[in-house]
């Protein structure tokens, strides 16, 4: 996400406005305290997905909650 913002100046506020989520959840989400639900979750790596940009947010959650295999 921080990668989209830098390369085509996309705003948060589009991002959530896409994405539906919360600009607080996404900024909380940014600042790695992981507050986004799993269909939020969904939302935002689809939205990335399409635009070219790595499927890593559920690694990267799993990773922090321990449940990566």
């Amino acid at each position: 996400m921080n990668a989209l913002q830098v390369d085509y100046g996309t705003k948060q506020s589009y991002i959530c406005e896409q994405t539906k989520i919360h600009p607080s959840d996404l900024t909380r989400f940014k600042k790695n305290h992981l507050e986004l639900t799993q269909p939020e979750c969904e939302r935002l790596d689809k939205f990335l997905s399409e635009r070219g940009y790595g499927s890593d947010i559920f690694a990267f959650k799993a990773i922090v909650q321990g449940t990566f295999s």
